[in-house]
């Protein structure tokens, strides 16, 4: 039971989330009970319950940015050294044979967001992009075609998910004494998505004689579609020696 109640006090640091605010960059996303005004909606609506302030944002941009084959220690590695072939081996290992994968997500606000007591009102617009390229393009990029002479093929997998949606949400809380609760009612209209992937393995194969390609790509892309979503939050009051537990 105590590992069980660890687990839910813990998820928040265990699972970061990172586009709020400063405040929950600093605290690595363990934000559960610290969100205030506007700002729990999407974290913990229920901190609204003990909030006796008014909150208004005019402006805000979120941006994050991530990939799985560099980061700051790796970059210093490969920094101004040699690029011999044990080198090029130790980055292409940097992908341990999985794709090479960018993530982006943005977060602005559509029009004015702001909280008067235990209600709140907050209007945002969201992307999201996924991009996926074979590590064979990194081959290419690091060795050329290393292969002269000799048949090979390179794998030419490309594919990209990319969503625009509106969120539109009222929130709620409710002051219980020692204890709150709040949920949080959202709007979600999609503005627009698509979605490039090969319809069959592309490949690009070379032997001493040719060069042979074959690449067919399929793009989908929509617009519209909605939909709605529910967040539910319970938090307790801080205590006079600053402790307060949440859950959402």
């Amino acid at each position: 039971m105590f590992l069980l109640a660890c687990f839910f006090s813990f998820i928040s640091i265990i699972f970061p989330y990172y586009n709020q605010d400063p405040i929950m960059m600093g605290l690595s996303g363990s934000y559960n009970t610290a969100a205030r005004g506007y700002q729990c909606v999407g974290v913990n609506p229920a901190n609204l319950a003990f909030e006796n302030n008014n909150y208004i944002g005019l402006f805000g941009l979120n941006f994050s940015f991530s990939n799985n084959l560099l980061n700051q220690q790796r970059l210093n590695s490969i920094s101004g050294a040699f690029l011999d072939e044990a080198k090029k081996q130790e980055i292409i290992d940097y992908l341990d044979g999985a794709p090479i994968e960018i993530n982006s997500f943005f977060n602005a606000p559509l029009v004015m967001n702001f909280s008067i007591n235990d209600f709140a009102i907050t209007s945002n617009i969201n992307y999201f992009s996924t991009f996926k390229l074979s590590q064979d393009f990194l081959k290419l990029f690091l060795e050329g075609n290393s292969q002269v002479g000799e048949e090979y093929i390179y794998d030419l997998f490309m594919q990209n998910n990319f969503a625009l949606i509106s969120e539109s949400s009222f929130t709620k809380a409710f002051n219980f004494g020692v204890a709150g609760l709040g949920f949080t009612v959202k709007y979600l209209r999609g503005l627009s998505y698509y979605n490039l992937e090969p319809t069959k393995t592309p490949y690009f194969q070379t032997n001493f004689l040719n060069i042979t390609s074959t690449s067919t790509y399929v793009l989908k892309q929509n617009s519209g579609g909605e939909g709605l979503a529910v967040d539910l939050g319970f938090t307790t009051k801080r205590t006079e020696s600053g402790l307060k537990f949440g859950m959402s």
